[in-house]
């Protein structure tokens, strides 16, 4: 799917709200339901991959055509890199979440990438 260049961003948004709300479902799925926890530990590397995942991929849809190879390559590394290099500066490991702030935050996610998607639409008419 090729975009224009002033919706790549808004594209890579939606992917990132689709992959943290497709993350925090299965983390739900693990921890919830199947380990029985009254509440979830996410890592500090939940963030890590929401952030980086979507440009990883970004390439197979075109979605940053004119996005050079290297410089999505170092994005991706500085994603990573950076996002590791905050938390440990600031010393944060996990979140502990109750289910009532999880379920919000998943329809957050599914919310904005609603909303996302719906100006996505009415730009390409």
């Amino acid at each position: 799917m090729k975009t224009r260049f002033k919706t790549q961003f808004i594209h890579y948004l939606s992917s990132l709200c689709e992959t943290a709300a497709l993350v925090l479902i299965l983390v739900a799925l693990t921890e919830l339901i199947l380990r029985k926890q009254p509440t979830i530990q996410l890592h500090s590397d939940f963030v890590t991959f929401t952030l980086a995942f979507p440009l990883l991929f970004s390439k197979l849809d075109q979605t940053f055509g004119r996005f050079g190879t290297s410089k999505l390559v170092l994005l991706v590394f500085m994603l990573f890199y950076l996002s590791t290099v905050l938390f440990a500066h600031f010393k944060i490991e996990s979140w502990s979440l109750s289910w009532p702030v999880y379920l919000l935050m998943v329809l957050l996610f599914v919310l904005i990438d609603m909303l996302l998607h719906h100006w996505i639409k009415n730009q390409s008419q």
